[in-house]
Order: structure tokens, then sequence, then C-alpha cells
């Protein structure tokens, strides 16, 4: 719901902007409450994530992540308090600033999974494809790509700018 306000906020104006903005606000703080509500129970309910930042190699790669989740959910929700801005300048940067936050708990999440897809019982390994599988998969991709980026920037230019109203003239 925070990256659909947050893209609410880019395209629209006026009230609905407004509308955008005020839940967006909402929205930054219960997703900081919820954040912190898991980092405090996890390492409770899943006591062997303690000991996997025992080590400093691990204290290095994942002590960063939570001061700079934290971090930028306040400074998103005190942009979020000063829009709209005069001529709408950066409208984009909450917006950016959601990604980031999603960003930073997806390398969280990856981290306490770590090696394993199914945690404690399947590892990455053990889930990958035979090897014959997995090319046939990457020639897919490489054939495809090109076509689902160039049809991205093509909607992008499409639909870029703001929302008109509504009219049947």
């Amino acid at each position: 719901m925070l990256i659909g306000a947050c893209w609410l906020i880019i395209k629209t104006e006026k009230d609905l902007q407004h509308f955008a903005i005020k839940a967006a606000q909402r929205l930054v703080l219960a997703l900081t409450a919820c954040i912190v509500f898991v980092s405090i129970v996890k390492p409770i309910v899943k006591p062997d994530i303690i000991e996997r930042v025992s080590s400093l190699a691990n204290i290095i790669a994942i002590a960063p992540m939570p001061v700079l989740t934290l971090g930028i959910a306040v400074l998103l929700f005190f942009i979020l308090k000063a829009m709209p801005l005069s001529g709408d300048a950066l409208n984009w940067l909450p917006f950016t600033l959601t990604i980031g936050i999603f960003a930073t708990l997806a390398h969280g999440m990856v981290f306490n999974l770590f090696p394993y897809v199914i945690p404690n019982s399947l590892t990455l390994v053990e889930a990958a494809s035979a090897r014959e599988s997995l090319l046939i998969i990457f020639t897919g991709a490489l054939i495809v790509l090109p076509f689902l980026v160039g049809y991205s920037i093509f909607l992008y230019r499409v639909f870029r700018g703001k929302t008109l109203p509504l009219s049947y003239d």
C-alpha cells in the first residue's frame, strides 16, 4: 500500500495527491512499527539468528541494514510531512525511498535465510535444477528479456506525466 500511495503522489495532483500523501504518512509509520516488531520477535522465535551474526564478517554485512532502514523510513516520513512542494518538486522521492526500504528488508531476509530456500530444510544447491535445464532457462531469458525491457520503456513513455481528469468530449 505504501508503494501504491507513493506512486499516486507522482501521478496525481490536488485532492488525490493530498490524500495519497496523508495515507503514505500513516503507512510509513505502520510499516516501521511492523519492522521493529519483527526485528524484536524474530530472534526470540528463531534463536539461531543470533548465532549467525556472532562472526565479525556477518556483523559487518548485516549491522548497517537496520540503521539504514530506519534512517530511510524517518527521512521518508519527514519528506512526506513537507509535501507537496512547490512546482511538485521531488514528487518521485517518496517512491524511491520506499523502494530503498524494501531493498534493505530484502537484504536482511536473504541474510536470514541463506543458504536455505526452505528454512532449515532445502538449500539453494539442493533446489537448483540440472545444469542443462538452467542453460535452457538462461537462453530463454536472454531472448525474452530485451522484449520485456522494450515493452516497459514503451509503457512508461506512453503513460508518463500526471493523470488527467476523465472526459468524454
